[in-house]
């Protein structure tokens, strides 16, 4: 019974030693986020200019030529 009370004691100690250790990650983690966010913020990326209606044209025919005219363009971006 001795050895049992000892191994559920040694058994707490560790779990509650996991428990704080992954709270004070959590914890750090939330701050460091906050601290880069704060004095690093992200540069604002700026909008792609929209293609003129002769790119257009040309991208509508190109696909109409691939597809035998069963295509169609529904949206164009830059990957």
């Amino acid at each position: 019974m001795e050895h049992l009370l000892e191994a559920l004691k040694l058994m707490f100690i560790g779990m509650g030693t996991v428990f704080v250790v992954l709270w004070l990650v959590i914890i750090m983690g939330t701050y460091l986020a906050k601290f880069i966010n704060r004095f690093f913020p992200e540069e604002q990326v700026a909008k792609q200019p929209e293609p003129d209606n002769k790119v257009i044209q040309a991208i509508e025919k190109a696909v109409g030529v691939m597809t035998n005219g069963k295509g169609r363009v529904e949206k164009i971006e830059k990957l």
